[in-house]
């Protein structure tokens, strides 16, 4: 990339890549983004589909480093994991800091969930009987209790590996009663990820 200008299409000035690197970090650094990010959700609600909304995860590979990569197993390799919100048509909502790829998805849960609910809750987002999807990987006491905290319905297929889940019926964990049927509209998220 050395060496490399682009014509900006809105400009007759000439961009080198230094200096696109350069602001691209200043603004990410001073939280820019997210700011937008805010608005954008803030003036955009009512065309949000939040019947439902998605929570997942990602181990994406990081070959050639970041901030938050560490090495996976499962992956063989360097991964960063990502944890995301949707509504209910696959537009992201949130996303918070990555990170690093040998942690499960449940690695500070509370601390995760609380980045993505205030975000939502600065863009106007009310998070009360909010219905949220969530896959096995999220079948947790302290996942259910971070959703309980602002008061969102967490409907979590139960996780057949969990301890606690052993010898009841599929279909429920603990008090909690799954919705099967509501769950399969989870694929958008899956697609928004891909």
């Amino acid at each position: 990339m050395a060496g490399v200008t682009y014509q900006a299409v809105f400009s007759d000035k000439v961009l080198h890549w230094n200096s696109v690197f350069h602001y691209f970090s200043k603004w990410s650094k001073s939280a820019c983004w997210k700011s937008i990010w805010i608005n954008l959700l803030s003036k955009s609600r009512k065309c949000l589909d939040l019947s439902s909304v998605e929570f997942d995860g990602s181990h994406t590979p990081a070959k050639n480093g970041g901030d938050a990569v560490s090495y996976q197993g499962r992956k063989a390799c360097t991964t960063t994991n990502v944890l995301f919100t949707s509504d209910n048509q696959g537009v992201i909502l949130g996303v918070p800091k990555p990170q690093e790829g040998q942690h499960h998805d449940l690695f500070q849960i509370q601390v995760v969930f609380d980045e993505i609910c205030s975000v939502l809750k600065q863009a106007g987002i009310h998070l009360e009987s909010l219905f949220l999807n969530a896959d096995p990987g999220f079948d947790s006491a302290d996942f259910r209790a971070a959703c309980d905290k602002e008061e969102i319905i967490a409907n979590v297929k139960a996780n057949p590996r969990n301890s606690t889940n052993r010898g009841q019926e599929p279909h429920q964990s603990g008090v909690h009663v799954f919705a099967e049927q509501l769950y399969k509209n989870r694929s958008v998220i899956e697609q928004a990820n891909a």
